[in-house]
């Protein structure tokens, strides 16, 4: 499975399986850019849109170019 956790202070991480990748955010109108820790994976900018509890995603650079649906959970 793949989970992105967001905080408020504009940090978060990607869980792959058992791996976790720390990143920053930040938001500007309707992208939404991850900055990873590692320097093993590429920085990535997504055009996003945000109904409910629902956050869609589409990939643009550094991404492999999907349409990704997020599901908040608490």
């Amino acid at each position: 499975y793949t989970r992105y956790t967001f905080y408020e202070d504009g940090t978060g991480s990607m869980q792959l399986d058992d791996m976790e990748f720390p990143y920053q955010y930040r938001v500007d109108g309707d992208q939404l850019y991850l900055d990873f820790e590692s320097d093993s994976l590429l920085d990535a900018t997504y055009t996003y849109t945000l109904e409910g509890t629902t956050l869609t995603i589409e990939g643009g650079e550094g991404t492999t170019g999907g349409t990704y649906q997020l599901t908040r959970e608490e």
